[in-house]
């Protein structure tokens, strides 16, 4: 996921030959329906392309669990996550299958979905991308009594 920080305001965002179109479910100055590649106009999304100069931050956003004392890669945060209560956990080390209960996915790769209360934290990692670069990756531990109010405000 990537976000972009326009007049003080976090939006999902795309990049497209370095211009950044902001995403918004509510009406603001300046944003328009999304009229998608075949011509069906969203009334509840809005758009606003702005340069790279306009914003104040743009970064994509990953997310690792700790589950069990083991950090492992997840999978497709989005509403699911919270509908269903669980995160899909990713690992690259077969032994989790026997040590963690984990499915083995194809050759090099196992997973298992884990119900939010089982997580340990949340990782967010925030990589800063564009003219932002050099701020560099920042993490944020999310402690279990506040994974779901931020995933609530992540994916609002």
């Amino acid at each position: 996921m990537k976000f972009a920080i326009y007049r003080g305001e976090r939006y999902a965002c795309n990049i497209r030959n370095r211009k950044i179109r902001l995403k918004s479910r509510e009406k603001k100055s300046g944003f328009t329906e999304l009229i998608d590649l075949e011509g069906n106009v969203h009334s509840d999304i809005f758009i606003k392309e702005v340069s790279d100069r306009k914003v104040e931050d743009v970064y994509e956003l990953t997310h690792e669990a700790i589950f069990k004392g083991v950090t492992f890669q997840t999978s497709g945060i989005g509403k699911h996550t919270l509908d269903e209560g669980e995160l899909l956990l990713l690992s690259d080390n077969l032994q989790d299958i026997s040590t963690h209960n984990f499915f083995r996915e194809d050759k090099f790769v196992c997973h298992k979905n884990v119900a939010l209360e089982e997580i340990d934290a949340l990782i967010e990692m925030k990589n800063h991308i564009l003219r932002f670069r050099r701020k560099g990756l920042v993490t944020t531990r999310v402690n279990p009594s506040y994974i779901n109010d931020y995933l609530k405000q992540l994916l609002q």
